[in-house]
Protein backbone atom coordinates (compact mmCIF):
# COMPACT_ATOMS: atom_id res chain seq x y z
CA UNK A 1 0.00 0.00 0.00
CA UNK A 2 2.87 2.37 0.76
CA UNK A 3 5.81 2.78 -1.59
CA UNK A 4 8.72 5.21 -1.60
CA UNK A 5 7.88 5.64 -5.29
CA UNK A 6 4.60 7.31 -4.30
CA UNK A 7 4.61 11.03 -4.98
CA UNK A 8 4.27 13.61 -2.24
CA UNK A 9 0.76 14.27 -3.58
CA UNK A 10 -0.16 10.57 -3.47
CA UNK A 11 1.04 10.28 0.14
CA UNK A 12 -1.26 13.17 1.08
CA UNK A 13 -4.22 11.56 -0.71
CA UNK A 14 -3.59 8.25 1.07
CA UNK A 15 -3.24 10.02 4.42
CA UNK A 16 -6.58 11.79 3.97
CA UNK A 17 -8.31 8.56 2.95
CA UNK A 18 -6.90 6.64 5.93
CA UNK A 19 -7.95 9.38 8.35
CA UNK A 20 -11.58 9.52 7.20
CA UNK A 21 -14.27 7.69 9.14
CA UNK A 22 -15.26 4.30 7.71
CA UNK A 23 -17.89 5.12 5.09
CA UNK A 24 -18.66 3.89 1.58
CA UNK A 25 -16.85 5.73 -1.23
CA UNK A 26 -20.14 6.99 -2.66
CA UNK A 27 -21.01 8.55 0.71
CA UNK A 28 -17.85 10.66 0.95
CA UNK A 29 -18.38 14.42 0.71
CA UNK A 30 -16.79 17.58 2.08
CA UNK A 31 -18.54 17.12 5.43
CA UNK A 32 -17.37 13.54 5.97
CA UNK A 33 -15.79 13.47 9.45
CA UNK A 34 -12.20 12.34 9.98
CA UNK A 35 -10.56 10.55 12.87
CA UNK A 36 -8.55 13.67 13.70
CA UNK A 37 -9.87 15.51 16.75
CA UNK A 38 -9.15 19.21 17.19
CA UNK A 39 -10.59 21.34 19.99
CA UNK A 40 -13.04 18.59 20.87
CA UNK A 41 -14.40 18.15 17.33
CA UNK A 42 -13.64 15.85 14.43
CA UNK A 43 -12.15 17.70 11.47
CA UNK A 44 -14.10 17.31 8.24
CA UNK A 45 -12.76 16.27 4.84
CA UNK A 46 -12.91 19.84 3.54
CA UNK A 47 -10.78 20.98 6.51
CA UNK A 48 -8.10 18.37 5.74
CA UNK A 49 -7.98 19.26 2.05
CA UNK A 50 -7.70 22.95 2.82
CA UNK A 51 -4.63 22.41 5.00
CA UNK A 52 -2.66 20.87 2.13
CA UNK A 53 -3.72 23.44 -0.50
CA UNK A 54 -0.59 25.61 -0.45
CA UNK A 55 2.16 22.96 -0.36
CA UNK A 56 4.96 23.87 -2.79
CA UNK A 57 3.63 22.71 -6.18
CA UNK A 58 7.05 21.78 -7.59
CA UNK A 59 7.53 19.13 -4.88
CA UNK A 60 4.04 17.62 -4.95
CA UNK A 61 4.75 15.43 -7.98
CA UNK A 62 8.17 14.28 -6.79
CA UNK A 63 8.51 10.74 -5.53
CA UNK A 64 9.05 10.40 -1.78
CA UNK A 65 12.33 8.57 -2.42
CA UNK A 66 13.66 11.67 -4.21
CA UNK A 67 12.75 14.02 -1.35
CA UNK A 68 14.79 14.46 1.80
CA UNK A 69 12.71 14.25 5.01
CA UNK A 70 13.85 17.79 5.81
CA UNK A 71 12.50 19.02 2.45
CA UNK A 72 9.05 17.68 3.33
CA UNK A 73 9.26 19.31 6.75
CA UNK A 74 10.32 22.65 5.23
CA UNK A 75 7.40 22.58 2.80
CA UNK A 76 5.06 21.91 5.73
CA UNK A 77 6.48 24.78 7.79
CA UNK A 78 6.14 27.19 4.87
CA UNK A 79 2.57 26.04 4.37
CA UNK A 80 1.75 26.74 8.05
CA UNK A 81 3.39 30.17 7.89
CA UNK A 82 1.12 31.11 4.99
CA UNK A 83 -2.10 30.12 6.75
CA UNK A 84 -4.52 32.01 8.97
CA UNK A 85 -5.68 28.96 10.92
CA UNK A 86 -2.19 27.91 11.96
CA UNK A 87 -3.34 25.86 14.94
CA UNK A 88 -5.55 23.65 12.74
CA UNK A 89 -2.78 23.24 10.17
CA UNK A 90 -0.26 22.40 12.90
CA UNK A 91 -2.51 19.64 14.25
CA UNK A 92 -3.11 18.09 10.82
CA UNK A 93 0.52 18.31 9.69
CA UNK A 94 1.80 16.85 12.97
CA UNK A 95 -0.55 13.88 12.44
CA UNK A 96 0.64 13.63 8.81
CA UNK A 97 4.30 13.55 9.89
CA UNK A 98 3.56 10.69 12.30
CA UNK A 99 1.78 8.89 9.46
CA UNK A 100 4.74 9.37 7.09
CA UNK A 101 7.27 8.13 9.65
CA UNK A 102 5.15 5.07 10.46
CA UNK A 103 4.54 4.08 6.83
CA UNK A 104 7.16 5.56 4.51
CA UNK A 105 10.17 6.11 6.75
CA UNK A 106 9.58 3.25 9.19
CA UNK A 107 12.84 1.51 8.24
CA UNK A 108 14.92 4.66 8.74
CA UNK A 109 16.64 5.59 11.97
CA UNK A 110 14.91 8.38 13.88
CA UNK A 111 17.43 11.00 12.70
CA UNK A 112 16.53 10.14 9.09
CA UNK A 113 12.78 10.49 9.62
CA UNK A 114 10.73 13.69 9.36
CA UNK A 115 11.41 15.59 12.56
CA UNK A 116 8.51 16.95 14.68
CA UNK A 117 7.29 20.48 14.04
CA UNK A 118 8.05 23.31 16.45
CA UNK A 119 5.36 23.63 19.13
CA UNK A 120 2.49 25.93 18.20
CA UNK A 121 1.65 28.31 21.06
CA UNK A 122 -1.33 30.52 21.79
CA UNK A 123 -0.73 34.27 21.54
CA UNK A 124 -0.32 34.66 25.31
CA UNK A 125 2.06 31.72 25.62
CA UNK A 126 4.13 33.01 22.70
CA UNK A 127 4.44 36.47 24.18
CA UNK A 128 5.50 35.17 27.59
CA UNK A 129 8.10 32.95 25.93
CA UNK A 130 9.38 35.90 23.89
CA UNK A 131 9.80 37.88 27.12
CA UNK A 132 11.75 34.96 28.56
CA UNK A 133 13.97 34.67 25.48
CA UNK A 134 14.99 38.32 25.77
CA UNK A 135 17.56 37.32 28.39
CA UNK A 136 19.69 36.31 25.42
CA UNK A 137 19.95 38.30 22.19
CA UNK A 138 17.76 36.92 19.42
CA UNK A 139 16.91 37.65 15.81
CA UNK A 140 13.33 38.53 14.82
CA UNK A 141 13.39 36.34 11.70
CA UNK A 142 14.68 33.33 13.66
CA UNK A 143 12.18 33.70 16.48
CA UNK A 144 9.30 34.12 14.01
CA UNK A 145 10.18 30.83 12.38
CA UNK A 146 10.50 29.11 15.76
CA UNK A 147 6.97 30.21 16.72
CA UNK A 148 5.52 29.55 13.24
CA UNK A 149 4.39 33.15 12.75
CA UNK A 150 5.49 36.06 10.57
CA UNK A 151 8.17 38.61 11.57
CA UNK A 152 5.39 41.20 11.51
CA UNK A 153 3.54 39.26 14.25
CA UNK A 154 6.71 39.12 16.38
CA UNK A 155 7.20 42.90 15.97
CA UNK A 156 3.62 43.43 17.17
CA UNK A 157 4.28 41.15 20.16
CA UNK A 158 7.42 43.13 21.02
CA UNK A 159 5.61 46.45 20.74
CA UNK A 160 2.81 45.26 23.04
CA UNK A 161 5.34 43.89 25.53
CA UNK A 162 7.22 47.18 25.62
CA UNK A 163 4.09 49.31 25.92
CA UNK A 164 2.48 47.25 28.69
CA UNK A 165 -0.49 46.19 26.56
CA UNK A 166 -0.43 42.61 27.80
CA UNK A 167 -2.48 41.77 30.89
CA UNK A 168 -2.98 38.45 32.63
CA UNK A 169 -5.44 38.30 35.54
CA UNK A 170 -5.34 42.13 35.59
CA UNK A 171 -1.55 42.05 36.02
CA UNK A 172 0.28 44.16 33.42
CA UNK A 173 3.36 42.65 31.82
CA UNK A 174 5.78 45.31 30.57
CA UNK A 175 9.30 44.55 29.33
CA UNK A 176 11.98 47.03 28.32
CA UNK A 177 14.36 45.87 25.62
CA UNK A 178 17.04 47.19 23.31
CA UNK A 179 16.85 46.80 19.58
CA UNK A 180 19.79 46.72 17.18
CA UNK A 181 18.34 46.28 13.74
CA UNK A 182 16.61 42.89 13.80
CA UNK A 183 18.33 41.86 17.04
CA UNK A 184 16.53 42.11 20.40
CA UNK A 185 17.82 41.89 23.98
CA UNK A 186 16.35 42.62 27.40
CA UNK A 187 17.60 45.78 29.17
CA UNK A 188 17.37 44.32 32.68
CA UNK A 189 17.49 40.80 34.12
CA UNK A 190 13.98 40.96 35.62
CA UNK A 191 12.15 37.70 35.17
CA UNK A 192 9.11 37.68 32.86
CA UNK A 193 7.08 35.81 35.46
CA UNK A 194 4.27 38.28 36.06
CA UNK A 195 3.26 36.84 39.43
CA UNK A 196 6.41 37.66 41.39
CA UNK A 197 9.45 39.93 41.26
CA UNK A 198 12.48 37.83 42.25
CA UNK A 199 13.88 34.32 42.63
CA UNK A 200 13.31 34.22 46.38
CA UNK A 201 9.57 34.57 45.79
CA UNK A 202 9.70 31.97 43.02
CA UNK A 203 11.40 29.47 45.32
CA UNK A 204 8.90 30.21 48.09
CA UNK A 205 6.05 29.48 45.66
CA UNK A 206 7.60 26.30 44.29
CA UNK A 207 8.47 24.96 47.73
CA UNK A 208 4.94 25.69 48.93
CA UNK A 209 3.53 23.80 45.95
CA UNK A 210 5.76 20.80 46.72
CA UNK A 211 4.07 20.60 50.14
CA UNK A 212 0.58 21.35 48.77
CA UNK A 213 0.71 18.38 46.42
CA UNK A 214 0.82 16.04 49.41
CA UNK A 215 -2.77 16.96 50.30
CA UNK A 216 -5.54 14.86 48.76
CA UNK A 217 -6.96 16.38 45.59
CA UNK A 218 -4.15 18.91 45.22
CA UNK A 219 -1.42 16.63 43.86
CA UNK A 220 -1.83 17.16 40.12
CA UNK A 221 -2.94 20.80 40.42
CA UNK A 222 0.08 21.69 42.57
CA UNK A 223 2.51 19.95 40.25
CA UNK A 224 1.08 21.49 37.08
CA UNK A 225 1.06 24.96 38.65
CA UNK A 226 4.73 24.51 39.52
CA UNK A 227 5.48 23.36 35.96
CA UNK A 228 3.65 26.41 34.56
CA UNK A 229 5.71 28.73 36.78
CA UNK A 230 8.91 26.93 35.81
CA UNK A 231 8.15 27.31 32.09
CA UNK A 232 7.86 31.07 32.50
CA UNK A 233 11.29 31.46 34.09
CA UNK A 234 14.31 32.52 32.08
CA UNK A 235 17.01 29.95 31.37
CA UNK A 236 19.31 31.96 33.66
CA UNK A 237 16.86 31.63 36.54
CA UNK A 238 16.38 27.89 36.00
CA UNK A 239 20.12 27.32 35.83
CA UNK A 240 20.75 29.27 39.03
CA UNK A 241 18.04 27.41 40.95
CA UNK A 242 19.10 23.93 39.83
CA UNK A 243 22.88 24.35 39.85
CA UNK A 244 23.43 26.83 42.68
CA UNK A 245 20.46 27.39 44.98
CA UNK A 246 19.35 23.75 45.35
CA UNK A 247 22.60 23.01 47.21
CA UNK A 248 23.02 26.40 48.87
CA UNK A 249 19.47 26.46 50.28
CA UNK A 250 19.19 22.70 50.77
CA UNK A 251 16.17 22.47 48.47
CA UNK A 252 14.46 19.24 47.39
CA UNK A 253 16.48 18.45 44.24
CA UNK A 254 14.15 15.68 43.03
CA UNK A 255 11.18 18.12 43.07
CA UNK A 256 12.99 20.69 40.92
CA UNK A 257 14.28 17.98 38.56
CA UNK A 258 10.72 16.64 38.21
CA UNK A 259 9.10 19.97 37.28
CA UNK A 260 12.01 20.76 34.96
CA UNK A 261 11.52 17.48 33.08
CA UNK A 262 7.74 17.92 32.96
CA UNK A 263 8.13 21.43 31.53
CA UNK A 264 9.73 19.95 28.40
CA UNK A 265 6.48 18.25 27.40
CA UNK A 266 3.71 20.49 28.74
CA UNK A 267 1.72 23.50 27.56
CA UNK A 268 2.12 26.59 29.70
CA UNK A 269 -1.53 26.82 30.77
CA UNK A 270 -4.19 24.19 31.47
CA UNK A 271 -7.92 24.19 32.03
CA UNK A 272 -9.85 21.99 34.47
CA UNK A 273 -10.57 19.38 31.76
CA UNK A 274 -6.84 18.74 31.30
CA UNK A 275 -6.56 17.24 34.77
CA UNK A 276 -7.86 13.83 33.79
CA UNK A 277 -6.96 11.85 36.89
CA UNK A 278 -7.21 14.43 39.67
CA UNK A 279 -10.69 15.93 39.37
CA UNK A 280 -11.76 15.83 43.03
CA UNK A 281 -11.28 19.56 43.69
CA UNK A 282 -12.99 20.61 40.45
CA UNK A 283 -15.98 18.35 41.15
CA UNK A 284 -16.24 19.34 44.81
CA UNK A 285 -15.75 23.05 44.17
CA UNK A 286 -18.38 23.25 41.44
CA UNK A 287 -20.85 20.73 42.89
CA UNK A 288 -20.61 18.55 39.78
CA UNK A 289 -22.19 15.15 39.44
CA UNK A 290 -19.78 12.38 38.50
CA UNK A 291 -18.91 8.71 38.44
CA UNK A 292 -16.47 7.65 41.14
CA UNK A 293 -14.46 4.66 40.03
CA UNK A 294 -13.06 2.68 42.95
CA UNK A 295 -12.14 -0.81 44.15
CA UNK A 296 -14.52 -2.46 46.60
CA UNK A 297 -13.48 -4.70 49.50
CA UNK A 298 -13.20 -7.66 47.11
CA UNK A 299 -10.86 -5.75 44.79
CA UNK A 300 -13.47 -5.39 42.03
CA UNK A 301 -13.72 -2.10 40.13
CA UNK A 302 -17.00 -0.25 40.73
CA UNK A 303 -18.37 2.70 38.75
CA UNK A 304 -20.62 4.58 41.18
CA UNK A 305 -22.72 7.51 39.97
CA UNK A 306 -23.13 10.30 42.55
CA UNK A 307 -24.90 13.64 42.30
CA UNK A 308 -22.60 15.51 44.63
CA UNK A 309 -19.65 15.04 46.98
CA UNK A 310 -20.75 16.75 50.18
CA UNK A 311 -17.89 16.23 52.63
CA UNK A 312 -14.48 14.72 53.31
CA UNK A 313 -13.29 13.70 56.77
CA UNK A 314 -9.85 12.18 56.93
CA UNK A 315 -9.72 9.62 54.13
CA UNK A 316 -13.49 9.19 53.89
CA UNK A 317 -15.55 11.14 51.35
CA UNK A 318 -19.33 11.29 51.60
CA UNK A 319 -21.36 11.59 48.41
CA UNK A 320 -25.09 11.69 47.78
CA UNK A 321 -27.35 10.02 45.22
CA UNK A 322 -30.53 12.12 45.10
CA UNK A 323 -32.62 9.67 43.08
CA UNK A 324 -32.12 6.98 45.74
CA UNK A 325 -32.15 9.49 48.62
CA UNK A 326 -29.04 7.97 50.16
CA UNK A 327 -25.46 8.79 51.01
CA UNK A 328 -22.40 6.61 50.42
CA UNK A 329 -18.96 6.72 51.99
CA UNK A 330 -15.78 5.76 50.10
CA UNK A 331 -12.17 5.55 51.31
CA UNK A 332 -9.98 7.76 49.13
CA UNK A 333 -7.24 5.09 49.11
CA UNK A 334 -9.57 2.91 47.03
CA UNK A 335 -10.59 5.58 44.50
CA UNK A 336 -9.11 5.19 41.01
CA UNK A 337 -10.52 8.32 39.38
CA UNK A 338 -13.44 10.76 39.14
CA UNK A 339 -15.33 11.02 35.83
CA UNK A 340 -17.47 14.18 35.51
CA UNK A 341 -20.78 13.64 33.72
CA UNK A 342 -21.99 15.86 30.88
CA UNK A 343 -25.66 15.32 31.59
CA UNK A 344 -27.11 15.59 35.06
CA UNK A 345 -29.38 12.91 36.53
CA UNK A 346 -30.25 15.05 39.51
CA UNK A 347 -33.71 14.99 40.96
CA UNK A 348 -35.02 16.98 43.85
CA UNK A 349 -33.74 15.66 47.14
CA UNK A 350 -36.38 14.41 49.56
CA UNK A 351 -36.49 16.43 52.75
Amino acid sequence: MYSMEDTFRESIEKFIKVKLEDVQDFEINDNTPSRIFFKGKKLKLKDLKKVFENIEEQNLDKEIIKLEPNEIREDIIQSILNKNNKDTAHKVYSTYIDYMNQNYFKDEIKARQIQPLPTYYSELERRLLIAKKMHEEFNIEDIAREFLVSPRTIKKDLSDLQNGKIKVLDQKLQVEYERNGEHIQLKSKAHPLFLVENLTQVIALLNGLSYARRDYGYHEYAKETAVSIWMQLSDDAKDRIQNVLVDRLNLNKSWYDEISQESEKEYMFKVEEDFSSDRYLDIRKNGKNCIIQYRDDDGKIVDQYVDEIISKEGKIITAIIYEENREIKINTDKIICYLPQLKSRRVKRNK
